[in-house]
């Protein structure tokens, strides 16, 4: 369980997961297996949730420039060193954040994602810049962000007996996740400004034979 007093939880969500020990924040096959069901139970009380992943910019050169210049820093203690300070330096934004239930998790090697109850999509978008900004000023390496929010009136109908859970989650993850690669890709080489983008999300279709 995620030691109480370094808790990247609030409000119940994620309480019994695992923390990832580099960064600890909450461990993404924990995440992985708890959040589709606390998303399924927020969208059916009527509450959107926002999903928004951060990824290091130029993380692989920020490693190989400093195995060339530290002799002290082999393979990736760097690369280390830095995804510890971001767990640790997102631990202490989150509990400044007004959020009824949120969670902070890993994702890959060095993504970070955030997912929260929110208000309005434009309340996430700035706690999501204000993280962000945060980030980029501390670590010696800008963290670039995809977000999106999934409301109560997106969710698709549903046959009786069919589990909506994953199927809803896979859509809101795999749609921010290839929205911050995609705007990666189309980022000319000599910009290296940190983004923030949102996510689209398609209209899903009804799920398990619905009409």
């Amino acid at each position: 369980m995620v030691p109480a007093l370094r808790s990247p939880v609030l409000g119940g969500w994620c309480q019994t997961a695992r923390p990832d020990p580099l960064t600890e924040l909450v461990a993404f096959p924990d995440f992985d297996a708890q959040f589709p069901g606390l998303l399924d139970v927020s969208l059916r009380r009527g509450r959107s949730v926002g999903l928004a992943i951060g990824d290091v910019d130029h993380l692989k050169e920020y490693v190989e420039t400093a195995n060339e210049l530290d002799p002290r820093s082999f393979g990736h203690l760097a690369g280390n060193a830095l995804m510890r300070d971001l767990g640790h330096l997102t631990i202490g934004w989150f509990h400044q954040q007004d959020c009824p239930r949120a969670v902070a998790a890993t994702f890959g090697g060095d993504e970070v994602i955030i997912a929260a109850e929110v208000s309005a999509a434009d309340t996430f978008h700035a706690q999501v810049t204000s993280l962000a900004a945060l980030l980029s000023a501390e670590l010696p390496r800008t963290v670039s962000f995809a977000m999106a929010v999934l409301t109560p009136a997106q969710v698709p109908p549903t046959a009786p007996g069919a589990d909506l859970r994953r199927h809803l989650y896979f859509h809101l993850l795999a749609t921010v996740d290839r929205c911050l690669f995609a705007r990666k890709r189309a980022r000319a080489a000599e910009d290296r400004r940190p983004f923030i983008t949102t996510a689209v999300l398609a209209a899903l279709p009804p799920v398990g034979g619905a009409a």
